[in-house]
């Protein structure tokens, strides 16, 4: 993901001279990170036993609410008509409410998961191409704005997120602690993360242009 924006800054100073919104390769480059990304949201609901009588389940949920609150008035400030208004943190917030419910029927996350992600192949039409509908991701457009997680597919592969996690649990399969440390402090600040690395990259994109100018 840090790769992928650090380019896309790059980009946007005229580093590198890329169509991203239409290039197969940067276009697969954020699927493969899209998938990595919902997909996690989901084995975290499940290994994180989201609930919704847990206290720290709604700090978090505030928090993420709070951050995509603010990556859409940054967004509409930033790019103006292409604001992100149901992006990655956006998708996040909207899953982890419904997070507690899904994880109680783990077993059926699987055909869910799977109908969601191949529904949109077979089925798109205009109609949904309208507030807010056009979030379910079955409108054969695209809405313009820099950040876009629809629906369908992006919930099934949380869903699926959900299942892997749980059999995973059933297995009882596990990584020494030793093997994961370093990325299990990732794990657990991913949002700061998140909010934080553009605060780093965009300038030292805007160093690079100046370099290379």
């Amino acid at each position: 993901m840090a790769i992928y924006h650090f380019c896309f800054d790059l980009n946007q100073f005229g580093v590198l001279h890329a169509d991203m919104n239409s290039s197969e390769f940067w276009l697969n480059f954020r699927a493969v990170i899209m998938t990595l990304f919902m997909g996690l949201i989901g084995v975290g609901l499940y290994l994180g036993r989201a609930s919704w009588a847990s206290r720290s389940y709604w700090m978090r949920l505030l928090r993420v609410g709070a951050c995509a609150i603010v990556i859409s008035v940054v967004t509409f400030v930033q790019f103006g008509n292409s604001w992100v208004f149901f992006g990655v943190l956006q998708f996040a917030f909207v899953v982890s409410l419904a997070g507690p419910g899904l994880i109680r029927v783990p077993w059926f996350m699987l055909p869910l998961g799977i109908f969601l992600v191949v529904l949109p192949l077979y089925y798109r039409d205009i109609w949904w191409f309208q507030m807010p509908y056009v979030i379910s991701g079955l409108s054969p457009l695209k809405p313009i704005t820099e950040d876009f997680a629809p629906l369908c597919p992006w919930l099934g592969v949380a869903l699926l997120g959900i299942f892997v996690a749980y059999m995973a649990r059933r297995w009882h399969l596990s990584l020494y602690e030793k093997q994961i440390r370093p990325l299990s402090w990732l794990g657990h600040h991913s949002l700061a993360f998140y909010m934080v690395h553009q605060v780093i990259l965009f300038p030292l994109a805007w160093l690079v242009s100046k370099i290379a100018a």
